[in-house]
């Protein structure tokens, strides 16, 4: 809802990445076999996060942190892009 509200507010364009939305892509997914499908979502979350990176679009990544080493690399290739800068911060595409 607050992403909608900030998009319509200052015209952002974003992505929302989120891993247990992916998961109801697949049609064999039921609730009950995740397992299944936990790592064919991850790919894709990493997928759309280097396609964000790469296109300079901002996004919201909403994602469990079950590795670690993992999550650091994912949050470093944000840092390294154009598209956090340090004025950013106040800019409204956050």
């Amino acid at each position: 809802m607050i992403i909608k509200e900030f998009s319509s507010k200052y015209g952002v364009v974003h992505v929302f990445i989120e891993n247990d939305e992916l998961w109801k892509q697949f049609e064999a997914y039921d609730g009950l076999n995740s397992l299944l499908f936990k790592r064919p979502a991850v790919i894709l979350v990493e997928a759309i996060h280097d396609r964000a990176l790469k296109r300079l679009v901002s996004f919201v990544l909403d994602s469990t942190i079950s590795n670690h080493d993992k999550a650091a690399s994912n949050i470093q290739r944000s840092l390294d892009t154009e598209l956090l800068r340090s004025d950013d911060f106040c800019s409204p595409r956050f």
